[in-house]
């Protein structure tokens, strides 16, 4: 009918609007209480020592199963690491994990499994295990990550079963890698802009480390499509690292081409 399909443009038309008027400016869009209103400098952010440690501006990525990633997935993990935290990133295919292909898993096996395959490969090294679920997916978790800050590792755990039903599987699967590695790059750094009741996810709907979806990042994201980037705080943080592990590699540098007899 010519009436019904006047009122579903007109209804597409103000979805569309709203998307471009919530989403489509550049910064950041509060979609969830943070832990302040009170905005700080980058400079305040506080990280672990691994990346702004001298040398690692590298990760080490290893695939792993029972199952492949999608196409693109590992792309989009290598541009956003490039491209916003100065990590080029290696990606490796390495051995399938000894574990089921089906069933719910014990998230500790798939776990330690991954962590020592990870210790044959050069650090940083992240081992991504994509598996059919495990009971840590029971929070409806869709990837899980573990870090080691003293070895250098990291394991990401994909349930497999939990989105793959998702539209847009391959941008979702994207999506769902960068945002389990910004827990290891630790953004968000900083309370105005960590969520209230989840301070270890950005508090940005157009961010790759917003927690969940709602109304208020479905239309910050409307005419973006899903998040794959860190919103502009999460970026900054990120420059910051690399700029601190940038000043700790120039004083090392310095330190070595000292004479011996230079205090």
């Amino acid at each position: 009918m010519p009436g019904e399909k006047f009122v579903l443009s007109g209804i597409i038309l103000v979805v569309w609007v709203a998307g471009v008027w919530i989403g489509g400016g550049c910064g950041p869009i509060e979609c969830a209480e943070s832990l302040t209103d009170q905005v700080t400098s980058v400079e305040g952010a506080n990280y672990s020592p691994t990346w702004t440690t001298p040398g690692n501006d590298h990760m080490t990525v290893v695939l792993t199963g029972p199952y492949e990633l999608l196409d693109g997935t590992a792309d989009a993990l290598t541009a956003v690491l490039r491209d916003q935290a100065g990590i080029e990133a290696a990606v490796v295919i390495g051995p399938a994990l000894d574990i089921p292909s089906e069933g719910v898993l014990d998230a500790n096996d798939v776990m330690w499994k991954a962590y020592h395959l990870a210790e044959a490969y050069p650090r940083p090294v992240v081992v991504v295990a994509k598996v059919s679920e495990t009971d840590a997916a029971g929070g409806g978790y869709r990837g899980y990550s573990y870090v080691f800050d003293e070895a250098n590792i990291c394991v990401v755990t994909l349930h497999w079963n939990v989105y793959q039903g998702y539209p847009f599987l391959n941008a979702v699967e994207g999506t769902i890698l960068v945002h389990e590695i910004g827990h290891w790059l630790e953004v968000p750094a900083r309370p105005f802009h960590q969520m209230a009741d989840e301070p270890n996810h950005c508090s940005s709907g157009n961010c790759v480390m917003f927690h969940s979806l709602n109304a208020c990042a479905v239309f910050a994201n409307l005419t973006g499509g899903i998040p794959q980037r860190f919103c502009d705080y999460c970026a900054a943080e990120l420059a910051e690292m690399t700029h601190r592990r940038e000043q700790a590699s120039a004083a090392e540098r310095a330190e070595e081409a000292k004479c011996p007899d230079e205090p």
